[in-house]
């Protein structure tokens, strides 16, 4: 029964979902003329989804070091009785690593030369 009334709930989502990826493909059939152009298409917009979740990844770390922050603050008004010192430290630590990621993956693709920008230029010093 549940089912029934989640599905009703959400069918004027899922029409307006159904209507907009229809509107999409229509609007990049009529732009795109050969699988080229829609292949670079979808190369742009990948590459605008990484940077959203590069920045996605930057902002959850500062709030979780932000959270971790005010849960030592409890553990610390409780004396470790009430909120466990843990419960900051692993909060800190997890926000600690979402903030650095953008860093990271930066340098290892410049590393690699998958990225071809000029901000960062690794030589060997052999010619």
């Amino acid at each position: 029964m549940k089912g029934i009334f989640s599905k009703i709930r959400n069918a004027p989502l899922a029409a307006t979902t159904g209507v907009m990826a229809s509107f999409y493909a229509g609007q990049a059939a009529a732009q795109d003329s050969d699988l080229g152009s829609i292949a670079d298409n979808i190369n742009g917009m990948m590459d605008n989804f990484g940077s959203l979740a590069l920045s996605a990844a930057f902002v959850a770390g500062v709030a979780f070091v932000g959270l971790g922050l005010a849960r030592l603050k409890a553990a610390v008004d409780s004396q470790g009785q009430q909120v466990k010192y843990g419960e900051g430290v692993w909060r800190i630590a997890l926000g600690s690593a979402l903030v650095a990621v953008p860093a990271v993956i930066t340098v290892m693709g410049n590393t690699m030369g998958v990225d071809n920008s000029d901000t960062i230029n690794f030589t060997s010093g052999f010619e």
